[in-house]
């Protein structure tokens, strides 16, 4: 079973599965019992807009779109819940879990509703399987220490984010396509290949930059530092912070997601020219999950890294609202901090 915990403990009590999807309901019902307090403010609001305002369908069109957040805000914090486990959970019994708390979301608003004329439902609902690959140990490096390395092929990411000291120097004069290759880099490949190099700035201590490169241009963009030798650069949300003050972030032009496009690998070189973390989510379940060499990673029982281990990666459901005067539908699609791949 999974404890659904922290991943420092990575305790594994065996493969009782049914227990260990009925944990992860156990904890995504909690999340669902603090969001069933606001929605009975909202069927609240429901009853009182059919009372007062029989003929106003504006505040029906209010209430209707707070019915819509509060579906959103359900699929995230359900989200966030069903992957905040020790690693080890299977990806059926994640991806069960996070089901049955969107089916219990929808069977909790619509017998209540249905009492006072309205009509709630969630429908069409899919749950994509992937996972969360991660390292803590400092190390970007594959198990056996390879590093230059294809973290995953063929994959959307999302979430991926990276808190590291860049150890290859390069002096600010000398930022140019063929040094910024001696640093370490993460490449994006797929219709489109690009890359982001880390590196440490050789003329100020505790400075640290990001540059982002159009592999088949063979052009730079502009460097962006901070004054931390340690920065937490956020891959898929396009940020650069020092580590020191995460919340002081500069923009990152991430744009070339939009022409790499989804099904695109993510690669690794100069693996050994960083110290630090990261974690990232990509919609390919572990089994599954095409990396390069097949033996990168280790298994989250082991306590070693990196690791590839089950998650849900997103989801996406229908919802809609119905009154005597409006009917309103509305498409969810969860996944946080993805890749902008519809850049242009």
């Amino acid at each position: 079973m999974a404890d659904v915990s922290a991943r420092g403990s990575r305790t594994v009590r065996g493969s009782e599965t049914d227990v260990d999807r009925a944990q992860l309901f156990l904890v995504a019902a909690i999340v669902l019992a603090v969001l069933f307090v606001a929605l009975a403010a909202l069927l609240n609001t429901v009853i009182y807009t059919g009372t007062i305002a029989a003929r106003d369908t504006g505040a029906d069109t209010g209430t209707a779109i707070e019915y819509h957040g509060t579906a959103e805000t359900t699929g995230h914090r359900l989200l966030t819940t069903v992957n905040d486990n020790d690693g080890t959970a299977d990806v059926g019994n994640l991806t069960d879990a996070y089901r049955d708390g969107i089916d219990a979301f929808a069977n909790g608003t619509i017998h209540r509703a249905a009492r006072h004329g309205t009509v709630l439902t969630v429908t069409n609902r899919t749950v994509t399987g992937g996972s969360r690959i991660r390292s803590d140990d400092g190390q970007f490096t594959t198990t056996d220490g390879t590093a230059n390395w294809t973290l995953a092929a063929d994959v959307r990411v999302r979430n991926y984010t990276i808190e590291a000291t860049p150890t290859t120097t390069i002096e600010p004069g000398n930022v140019d396509p063929v040094n910024v290759t001696d640093t370490f880099f993460v490449t994006v490949d797929g219709g489109a290949t690009h890359a982001l190099h880390l590196y440490a700035d050789a003329d100020a201590a505790d400075r640290a930059c990001v540059v982002a490169r159009d592999v088949d241009a063979g052009t730079l963009g502009d460097p962006v530092c901070v004054d931390d030798g340690t920065v937490v650069l956020d891959v898929t949300n396009g940020t650069i912070a020092p580590a020191s003050d995460p919340a002081d972030t500069n923009a990152v032009d991430v744009s070339f997601f939009g022409d790499v496009g989804p099904g695109h690998a993510i690669e690794y070189t100069n693996g050994d020219g960083i110290e630090g973390s990261y974690t990232l989510f990509v919609d390919d379940p572990p089994g599954s999950l095409s990396h390069d060499p097949s033996n990168a990673y280790a298994s989250p029982e082991s306590g070693d890294d990196p690791t590839d281990e089950a998650a849900v990666y997103g989801a996406a459901y229908d919802v809609r609202y119905r009154s005597e005067r409006l009917r309103y539908e509305s498409s969810i699609r969860v996944a946080p901090r993805e890749a902008p791949y519809d850049a242009s």
